[in-house]
């Protein structure tokens, strides 16, 4: 695994732009999947510095239906992520030492 650099960098006035284009993308790819997603973590906040990194997260009535969606989401960049936890997809865009973009899936109920 490539070693990842963590940095913060000063609040871009591009980052809500740059959700809005990959909540459509992701909105389009999970069709009938998904029922809400949303620009969430530090580059959601105006001002605030941060790892520029846009965080989306999802919400799904059935996390399987969004799992046997990978291949959309592969051709928009997105690779399904490992992070231990039950009940959570991640996926990432980018590589593993330049990750874009992080989308969270969750149940609606969660």
């Amino acid at each position: 695994m490539a070693k990842r650099i963590i940095e913060v960098v000063p609040y871009d006035p591009a980052w809500p732009v740059a959700a809005a284009g990959a909540i459509a993308e992701v909105r389009e790819a999970l069709s009938g999947a998904i029922t809400e997603i949303e620009h969430i973590g530090s580059t959601a906040v105006p001002g605030l510095a941060a790892k520029p990194v846009i965080d989306l997260m999802a919400a799904a009535e059935d996390l399987g239906a969004v799992g046997s969606r990978d291949a959309e989401l592969a051709r928009l960049g997105y690779w399904a992520g490992h992070h231990g936890m039950s009940g959570h997809l991640l996926y990432v865009r980018g590589d593993d030492a330049h990750r874009t973009h992080h989308l969270h899936v969750v149940t609606l109920e969660s």
